[in-house]
């Protein structure tokens, strides 16, 4: 695994930046032993498209993908857009939108 640093923001009103290691998904679902999973459930604040993209979807079976689209990003409906962009190749169609939840599921 190759770790990226990165930046958590932490403390409610008071935020400041707390040093974290980022590892890719995949990187984790593989020291797991963990590439086939039933769902998979993503929400960190921001990042999920770019998570997302790292992603070899022919080395995983991912049935199930709920991903927040934060209101924080200024383009919610871009994201929405690319989401479904990146998802609808490897054979996911959105099937339900719960908030700002989305809920893709494998064809």
């Amino acid at each position: 695994m190759s770790a990226k640093d990165g930046t958590l923001p932490v403390g409610g009103s008071g935020l400041h930046n707390v040093p974290v290691e980022c590892y890719p998904l995949y990187d984790i679902l593989v020291a797991c032993n963990s590439t086939k999973l039933d769902a998979l459930f993503l929400d960190v604040q921001g990042p999920e498209y770019d998570i997302l993209t790292t992603v070899p979807w022919e080395n995983v079976d991912i049935q199930l993908i709920m991903v927040e689209i934060s209101t924080m990003n200024k383009n919610m409906k871009q994201i929405e857009k690319n989401m479904l962009a990146l998802l609808e190749p490897h054979g996911y169609k959105l099937i339900k939108q719960l908030g700002r939840d989305f809920i893709y599921s494998k064809v």
